[in-house]
């Protein structure tokens, strides 16, 4: 199940955008970890009543900083840690816009693209699953940028089966690369 990436990829830097530091994130803001929302504090240091939440492309939470609008769960994540993350920060159950503490992990970009809500071409198929000309049902999932062919099948379900297992060991295998710190882990 171990696939190679393309030859001559470039891994992107993370962090394009400059985030600030865990200082001036606790001096003028106020984050709870339970409930996940960002707060502005005012000039005497209280919390102002209202959070500031912004929508940002797919979902994604945003605060305005410096004139610049800021992805909210990346400020959490330097607000609670007291660091910037080396890695994506990923949320643990899909959902773009649940900021809690308890819900965002630091993971390798391979771990945080096994764990994004699949993208359907035909709605009538399963995700990884497509017909092929005689009319049987192809399974196959892309691993480090390889697409891997899983078996032809009867039947849909068959091979949307198929592929829901193989999506489950490539996330465990992804899960304890990027564990043990391996390099490969982040491909």
């Amino acid at each position: 199940m171990v696939a190679k990436p393309k030859e001559g990829h470039v891994i992107k830097p993370l962090m394009r955008e400059v985030y600030p530091d865990s200082d001036f994130l606790r001096s003028n803001f106020f984050y709870s970890p339970i409930t996940g929302r960002l707060f502005r504090r005012d000039k005497y240091g209280r919390v102002k009543a209202s959070c500031i939440q912004g929508r940002c492309k797919f979902g994604y939470i945003s605060a305005w900083i410096d004139g610049k609008p800021r992805k909210v769960h990346i400020l959490a994540w330097i607000y609670h840690y007291r660091t910037k993350p080396s890695l994506p920060i990923d949320h643990i159950n899909g959902n773009p816009s649940g900021n809690r503490i308890s819900n965002l992990r630091c993971v390798s970009h391979r771990v945080n693209s096994l764990n994004c809500k699949p993208r359907k071409k035909r709605r009538d198929l399963p995700t990884g699953v497509h017909m092929t000309k005689g009319g049987r049902y192809q399974a196959y999932i892309t691993v480090n940028y390889v697409k891997l062919h899983l078996g032809c099948f009867g039947s849909a379900e068959d091979a949307s089966q198929c592929y829901q297992k193989a999506r489950a060991t490539a996330m465990q295998e992804a899960l304890e690369k990027s564990a043990n710190g391996d390099s490969n882990a982040s491909t």
